[in-house]
């Protein structure tokens, strides 16, 4: 009974895989079946064996177990565990296996155990091989390469074969990443008997009586942690704006536990984040990871941010199932990141269950403004914010100052092309050569030197002056990166300028790598991103019609009536101490209308106000055409005057000066974007623009009829009090008249 309480009890002990007597092992095992036949006399000592594992994962939540018979299972529960290392000492030989076993029907013979293999083997720290028996540690098996320690393949699998006749201890001497805690060591015979083989079962063929070739089963317990990877998008350095983004795609690698490769996690490749800017990893078991983006899914590459597809993001699952930051020494480079730094990748615990890695992407952003004839480059909205100025009105021949305010992505050194280009319609405006200057802050606010921070930019011009290029070095832009790039220049209105109506729209691109992988051509799918703002300025005209009212003119436009024009000039306005309309400079000291003069011409009571004469084509006055027209062309909005300095024969004077119709306001309504089309994003594209006139709808440079009526004064147009005391005047003439009439004929009676 001891002797079969042993045979099964060697298998048992497998199956528990417990530090205990081989028939201690079996006590729980069929103590009351039939004898079996199976006698160590029927061992076949020449025979060859082997012992094959197979390696299973197990949750650590996991209590039953399949049962092992020594033979195979088919379809064994439990994921496959690659690289565990195994290594199998002989304890007995043949011929001391058998007297062991015979031995064994005698109570007094001392069972071999686990822990006799070892000096110490009171506890299972003890096990180990530093700690084996000499003898025992000597007796290591050997494979056709004379190597000791073999492990599992990737199914899971290592075999020893061609062993001989005898009892052996096998222990796992390589632990796989996953696995938390080794399988304590077992004993097994070879060979061993079938549990359950009784006389009964002699005659089936496929009934050994003694089993050569055993199989075992022995499963690791394997911590498991959930991982929740969150993608978000950075605008320059703005960390706590930060917004998630769907639809990116990432690649979750695991290190293999023989080498330092790392390959794809199965069901975790090209896996994208949902709504939430998430991916769960569920079930990793321990051992060292990273995840790296691998682009956008099909269409969704419209938000603009830059794909960091070189940077693996690295971090541990350890033996409780945590997310900590990576401990592999072997995984290094300037593409690694393997602790937390805010705003580039960090860990942030949960649960023991559960952690959150969140990683950033950035993107630029780029801002046109144009400054206003005050000097100011901003509007404050209704709200009270504060925003770009991206319309202003402007004199033909006026310089106008353009500011483009660039966002540095904080991963800007990385990228391959980061350019501006200005573009203006040469016919409209042209850019100033040597009028462009680049300042920069680093994300501290702290001002870098053009030269000493990141060295000067490639510019250049167009031989038209309408293209405006201004080339960066990426990698030279470290010292920047989050922080912002000022640029400013100035281009002048030129005559053939664009009046009033839709104005004079020119846009700024930046263009931007899509990906941090500089190796990659940056063309089709890759070719670089760009972001467009648009400014306009706006030029205008005044022109009059000249009529007659009866006479010789009656009705008709009068040619060669001669005018001036008079601009009320704002204070702010002036720029040091000069202003240009039209083309034309003016000095404050030299071209103001004196005081006097201003309330002569009868341009305004208040004689505090500033008048200039306007120049026009290098003419101090305007003279009719023979459609009886006059036009001033190129003039900023403000407040316009025509003053009559010379009429035609028959006719006089305007008696005051007639309002240009230029007081305008004028509202510019732009499409607004922050969508991304076929990788462009047009942030304000002109739309239109409407005007008003002391409170109504208007129509710039509208032309205003002004007529001559015959007479001894000729008005204004519509000056019927003028008519009417012209009419006295006649009146009381006539009146006269009669009176020296009738005087005369009473002398003649007399």
């Amino acid at each position: 009974m001891k002797l079969k309480r042993f045979l099964t009890g060697v298998l048992s002990a497998v199956m528990a895989l417990s530090v205990c007597a081989l028939p201690a092992a079996a006590a729980g095992g069929d103590a009351s079946a039939t004898a079996t036949k199976y006698t160590t006399s029927t061992i076949n000592k020449s025979k060859k064996g082997s012992i094959t594992i197979y390696k299973r994962a197990e949750l650590t939540d996991q209590i039953d177990r399949p049962k092992s018979t020594g033979e195979e299972i088919q379809n064994p529960s439990g994921d496959p565990l690659e690289n565990a290392g195994f290594t199998v000492y002989k304890v007995l030989d043949a011929d001391k296996l058998v007297e062991y076993y015979n031995g064994l029907s005698n109570e007094t013979v001392k069972e071999i155990t686990v822990a006799s293999c070892f000096n110490d083997g009171t506890a299972a720290t003890a096990y180990t091989k530093e700690n084996l028996k000499t003898e025992i540690a000597k007796a290591a098996v050997k494979d056709s390469n004379n190597k000791t320690e073999l492990f599992t393949n990737d199914q899971g699998v290592v075999k020893f074969d061609n062993l001989e006749v005898g009892l052996y201890l096998v222990m796992e001497t390589t632990l796989p990443q996953a696995v938390t805690k080794k399988t304590e060591p077992f004993l097994i015979s070879v060979p061993m008997t079938r549990i359950g083989a009784t006389e009964d079962e002699t005659e089936n063929e496929n009934q050994k009586v003694w089993m050569y070739d055993v199989t075992v089963y022995p499963k690791n317990s394997i911590a498991q942690g959930n991982v929740i990877l969150e993608k978000k998008g950075v605008v320059g350095s703005k960390v706590t704006d930060a917004v998630s983004l769907q639809y990116v795609k990432f690649t979750l690698y695991k290190k293999n536990d023989n080498n330092n490769d790392y390959t794809p996690v199965a069901g975790c490749t090209d896996v994208s984040t949902d709504s939430s800017g998430q991916i769960k990893f569920e079930n990793l078991t321990k051992g060292s990871y990273y995840v790296m983006e691998t682009g956008y899914e099909s269409g969704h590459d419209n938000v603009g941010y830059i794909l960091d597809t070189k940077t693996k993001y690295a971090f541990d699952v350890d033996g409780k199932g945590n997310a900590v930051a990576s401990t592999d020494t072997n995984l290094t480079g300037d593409n690694v990141v393997k602790k937390t730094t805010t705003g580039i990748f960090e860990i942030s615990a949960e649960t023991t269950a559960q952690v959150n890695l969140t990683v950033y992407d950035y993107k630029p952003d780029v801002e046109k403004t144009v400054t206003k004839r005050d000097g100011s480059s901003t509007v404050t909205n209704m709200d009270g914010t504060t925003v770009g100025n991206h319309e202003a009105d402007y004199s033909v021949g006026d310089k106008v100052t353009y500011t483009l305010t660039i966002d540095v992505p904080a991963n800007i050194a990385k990228l391959g092309t980061f350019t501006v280009t200005d573009t203006t319609v040469a016919a409209q405006l042209v850019h100033d050569a040597g009028s462009v200057t680049v300042s920069a802050k680093n994300k501290d606010k702290k001002v870098e030197g053009i030269t000493s921070a990141y060295g000067t930019p490639d510019i250049k011009l167009d031989g038209k002056n309408s293209v405006l290029t201004i080339a960066f070095t990426p990698a030279k832009l470290e010292s920047v990166a989050g922080g912002q790039i000022t640029i400013t220049y100035t281009a002048t209105v030129k005559k053939d300028a664009v009046v009033a109506g839709s104005g004079n729209v020119n846009s700024a691109k930046l263009q931007y790598s899509r990906t941090t992988d500089t190796t990659k051509a940056e063309e089709g799918d890759n070719k670089p991103y760009e972001i467009e703002d648009q400014s306009v300025v706006y030029t205008f005209s005044t022109s009059l019609l000249k009529k007659g009212e009866g006479g010789t003119y009656g009705g008709k436009a009068m040619k060669g009536v001669t005018f001036e024009l008079y601009k009320k000039i704002e204070n702010s306005e002036w720029k040091n101490n000069t202003v240009t309309i039209a083309g034309k400079s003016y000095d404050k000291n030299r071209d103001v209308v004196l005081a006097e003069d201003i309330v002569a011409l009868g341009l305004s009571k208040d004689e505090t106000e500033t008048w200039i004469k306007i120049t026009y084509d290098g003419k101090d006055e305007g003279t009719t055409d023979k459609d009886g027209k006059l036009t001033y062309t190129g003039l900023p909005k403000g407040t316009y005057r025509f003053v009559e300095t010379k009429t035609l024969d028959g006719y006089n004077l305007l008696s005051k000066p007639v309002d240009a119709k230029l007081t305008l306001d004028y509202t510019t309504m732009w499409d607004t974007s922050s969508t991304y089309v076929n990788g462009v994003l047009v942030k304000h594209k002109y739309n239109t623009t409407s005007y008003k006139s002391n409170g109504e709808d208007a129509t710039p440079g509208a032309e205003i009829t002004i007529i001559n009526r015959s007479g001894f004064q000729l008005p204004v147009t519509g000056g019927f009090g003028t008519l009417l005391f012209s009419g006295i005047g006649v009146l009381l003439v006539l009146a006269g008249v009669a009176v020296l009439f009738s005087m005369k004929k009473k002398n003649d009676r007399a």
